[in-house]
């Protein structure tokens, strides 16, 4: 049977895992690793550079994709602070003065069918403040009734509402806060291609929430846009006029993650399971809940029931089933049976891109190598076998 393998940038896609994915564990100099087709953003010949302009502000800083569209889809950002996070590890503080913006070109575009989930803490309950958004790039005018859609999640006062043209909006059919100071998770799904902006599912803590449309029309994304979390990035800039009162996000923001697909369900991205949740088994209306997928004593008979019932829509037991979508949680996992993450590369200020194994390829430099890297977060999680973190990274799993 042929091996198929990849290196470098050509590699293989998953596509039904994440394309985008972003923490704050580690931010980066901007010049810390190449960002294909950024070049032409300065129009100078290094493929390194270490500086851009993202609406008015002067970014040298950078998040790491983790998603599967790799490097070309990292985040430019400055202005982006680092504070603690949900449990253990780091949070990315923003402000008005903030700017984290993709400069690579989609991913949304057309009807393709996206999900997408942030994790965030916010006390600005009197803001409208912009969370996700995803426009062109080019020109100075938003159109208000026509032409191809952009998509912008922006917290109203506490409230989620999306829009994908000025005049059609979707929100919540009842009043909540979710700028109250605690941590809370939006995620955003659309069920199939090009469906109405009605149709856009809302999870707020994992739960589905009620909503209404004005002005419904199916989504149709331009195909030139760029993304940004916390502002309008790259986009046109003749958002603040179309927008006025609309400002930056200000507050915390944990995780990232996106999905070129509709969500498989809310337990797959928040890699948890509620211990109510109930799914109807056999011929029968009994239901069950997800310790029953693996009560047989026998190991044939639990691998029968996952089988079976793992694959289901209407089954939402992700840690049971081990179907989590979230890269970190996932990443996280494999550290607690004490494994380096195969895979994983940081930057070494000698040699460039090196993996765990590095640490320990030449035993005189093994101790200070350990000693300097380790205390890196990202390093710390990913080599947890090779940095002796183990117990540590258990515990805080657990805890996740």
């Amino acid at each position: 049977v042929a091996k198929v393998s990849s290196s470098g940038l050509l590699h293989l896609l998953d596509l039904d895992a994440s394309i985008l994915a972003y923490d704050f564990e580690d931010i980066f100099p901007l010049g810390s690793r190449q960002v294909p087709g950024l070049t032409e953003w300065n129009n100078k010949e290094n493929l390194m550079f270490t500086e851009i302009e993202i609406r008015g502000k002067v970014c040298k800083e950078s998040l790491w994709n983790h998603g599967g569209f790799g490097a070309q889809y990292d985040a430019q950002v400055c202005n982006v602070g680092q504070v603690d996070g949900r449990n253990g590890g780091k949070a990315g503080y923003f402000t008005e003065d903030s700017r984290m913006a993709v400069a690579g070109t989609g991913p949304l575009s057309a009807g393709q069918a996206f999900s997408f989930g942030i994790w965030f803490r916010t006390w600005k309950h009197d803001r409208r403040m912009i969370m996700v958004h995803h426009a062109n790039y080019w020109g100075d005018y938003v159109s208000w009734d026509y032409g191809k859609d952009y998509f912008t999640l922006i917290l109203d006062k506490g409230v989620p509402v999306i829009h994908t043209q000025p005049k059609t909006k979707l929100q919540s059919t009842k009043s909540i806060n979710l700028a109250d100071g605690e941590w809370h998770h939006i995620a955003v799904s659309m069920p199939r291609n090009s469906c109405l902006a009605s149709e856009l599912d809302i999870y707020v803590d994992g739960k589905k929430i009620g909503t209404e449309i004005t002005n419904d029309r199916p989504i149709f994304q331009t195909t030139s846009g760029r993304m940004s979390v916390g502002g309008y990035g790259y986009s046109n800039s003749g958002f603040e006029n179309a927008y006025p009162g609309y400002v930056p996000y200000t507050g915390s923001i944990d995780e990232f993650v996106l999905f070129t697909r509709p969500l498989k369900n809310i337990s797959s991205l928040l890699c948890q399971e509620e211990n109510d949740h109930k799914f109807p088994a056999g011929n029968t209306s009994r239901t069950r809940k997800c310790k029953w997928l693996t009560k047989p004593k026998k190991n044939k008979q639990k691998a029968r029931r996952i089988a079976k019932y793992c694959n289901r829509d209407n089954v939402e037991c992700a840690v049971t089933c081990d179907s989590c979508d979230n890269p970190f949680a996932a990443s996280r996992a494999i550290q607690a049976e004490c494994k380096d993450q195969i895979g994983f590369f940081f930057l070494n200020d000698v040699h460039g891109m090196v993996n765990c194994a590095w640490l320990t390829n030449t035993p005189n430099m093994a101790e200070g190598r350990i000693q300097e890297y380790c205390t890196r977060t990202a390093v710390k999680w990913q080599c947890s076998e090779t940095c002796g973190t183990c117990e540590q990274n258990q515990s805080i799993t657990k805890s996740r």
